[in-house]
């Protein structure tokens, strides 16, 4: 203070003195005016002195106090790194510590670098107690694992982790923490595939002069379900008296599978094999509202409701029997087989009164997504969970002719858990097809576009070799860690072909379809 307070105190006679001496040369203090005009000006210049020397004060004061508020929060993260295994209490001792000893009351601000995989805190302040309760539960979803305690490095994740970017007193975010976001593992997949594919091309384009190999990339991310809106689902399952097992399903298979991922969700979390559950779909007297097939939605939504059904009608039959959670159940000759470690009990169906839709036992599950309405900023919580995916394209490009044949495409997608995975494989397979369509071919001109022979759609000549790379970062609010695969399968997949021409040609299209004369106008372009 001493220090920053000597120039002041020098500075001031100082100049006070340099302007009696111009006053006196000047003649200024033979008349009151002049004596008036160096007195003003003597209080200006006094002034302006005071005023930028408190300005100064202030803002070293201010920038010292906020360097011990950073060292203050490093050192916290640094120590219970040290003390604690446990990722969401050594999260909660974090917050705690810092609001300690730095005593802000706003919220808390944190960002992740996903390239570098480390959740880094960028501002901290005073929470309640019960907020940071709620931040612990929502973020231990997330695999998080110790980090090195480094200076602004908190955490490092296995895989990438959103944290909510403002935790505020009043409107915390809840579970805005994204426990699933494979991104990273999927572009970490790709990774060789893209370093190997792309000195191939450069060895083809080196003794190919007119066709040109690329190879591009194209990632996404896509929100499950409606957006910011209630999109429910009900299930129900029952057992017949002769011991058929029943699954009323309102979920509208399109061909993408989800008939037979029902039934292989319902099975499990009912305990018999997935050749037992006879399906009854296709009739809205039978079965309850599944919400539309649309929105990626039916695995994680539908499948959340049929779960909850096969486990409701698993609680039954073990109340029934009087046995533990650990029991086992066999389903035979109208009958029900429950085995508890040595003792064995049975239930016989037969004997049972029709509850209803002709089944004796009768299970219901509904699921609604946790989604919040966006508030006035845009902010909130749209979606419970979200798809991630990379692929990477290889293409040819013929320089003289504009035309483009895709001959490769490597998908890596992330879906929680794949129940199915021949037909999550399928699904990929189907985007892939729709998003080359969209990158090279697929255009309505109003007025000429009448049929299928002028809009165009690619045909089995046309889908080139797809190889699927299955991530199953799982999700913890899906059933079994199962997401989404419709719409996502598609997204990345144009990006990847145009990103593909730009490398083989140097041309990049900003306009799709790509048709050849589109791509050779770029190719010219970039030549001139």
């Amino acid at each position: 203070m001493a220090r920053r307070l000597l120039p002041m105190a020098l500075l001031v006679p100082a100049m006070l003195g340099a302007l009696r001496l111009l006053g006196e040369k000047a003649g200024y203090f033979e008349t009151e005016s002049g004596v008036s005009i160096f007195a003003l000006a003597g209080m200006t210049v006094f002034a302006a002195l005071i005023w930028w020397t408190a300005k100064l004060l202030f803002r070293t004061d201010l920038e010292r106090i906020r360097t011990e508020r950073r060292l203050a929060l490093q050192y916290n993260c640094t120590r219970v790194l040290a003390e604690s295994e446990e990722p969401g209490q050594a999260l909660l001792r974090i917050l705690q510590a810092v609001c300690e000893s730095l005593d802000w009351r706003l919220g808390a601000a944190w960002m992740v670098d996903p390239d570098a995989k480390v959740l880094n805190c960028a501002a901290i302040w005073h929470a309640p107690e019960a907020v940071l309760q709620s931040f612990v539960e929502d973020t231990r979803k997330a695999s998080f694992r110790m980090g090195t305690g480094l200076p602004g490095r908190v955490w490092e994740t296995g895989a990438p982790a959103w944290i909510p970017d403002v935790i505020k007193d009043k409107n915390f975010p809840r579970a805005a923490a994204a426990a699933s976001a494979g991104l990273q593992a999927c572009l970490d997949a790709l990774r060789p595939h893209w370093t190997a594919l792309r000195a191939e091309a450069e060895t083809f384009n080196r003794t190919s002069a007119v066709t040109k190999r690329g190879v591009g990339i194209g990632a996404m991310w896509y929100g499950i379900g409606n957006t910011s809106l209630s999109n429910p689902s009900a299930m129900e399952m029952g057992i017949t008296r002769d011991g058929t097992v029943r699954l009323f399903s309102g979920a509208v298979d399109i061909g993408q599978g989800s008939n037979t991922v029902m039934a292989q969700i319902a099975a499990d979390a009912l305990g018999v094999p997935v050749g037992m559950v006879a399906l009854v779909t296709g009739d809205t007297d039978l079965t309850l509202d599944a919400g539309k097939t649309s929105a990626s939605r039916q695995t994680f939504v539908s499948g959340n409701a049929a779960k909850a059904a096969g486990e409701e009608l698993h609680r039954q039959i073990l109340r029934m029997g009087n046995v533990g959670d650990a029991a086992t159940l066999t389903i035979a000759d109208g009958r029900i087989v429950l085995r508890d470690g040595g003792a064995e009990r049975v239930l016989d169906l037969a004997a049972m009164p029709e509850a209803r839709k002709g089944c004796v036992l009768f299970g219901i599950g509904r699921y609604d997504p946790k989604t919040t309405t966006l508030d006035a900023d845009g902010q909130g919580i749209p979606y419970e969970t979200y798809a991630f995916a990379a692929q990477v394209a290889v293409v040819e490009v013929d320089t003289e002719l504009g035309t483009v044949k895709v001959r490769k495409i490597i998908a890596a997608h992330d879906v929680g858990r794949a129940v199915n995975p021949t037909l999550v494989e399928g699904q990929i397979h189907g985007g892939v097809a729709q998003g080359l369509g969209l990158a090279l071919m697929e255009e309505y001109v109003p007025g000429r576009t009448e049929n299928l022979h002028d809009y165009l759609i690619p045909t089995f000549g046309d889908v080139p070799e797809i190889e699927c790379i299955l991530i199953e970062d799982r999700e913890p609010a899906g059933p079994y860690g199962a997401k989404g695969i419709g719409e996502p399968a598609l997204v990345p997949t144009a990006p990847a072909i145009l990103g593909a021409i730009h490398h083989a040609t140097g041309a990049r299209i900003t306009r799709v379809p790509a048709t050849p004369d589109r791509a050779l106008a770029a190719i010219k372009s970039k030549e001139r």
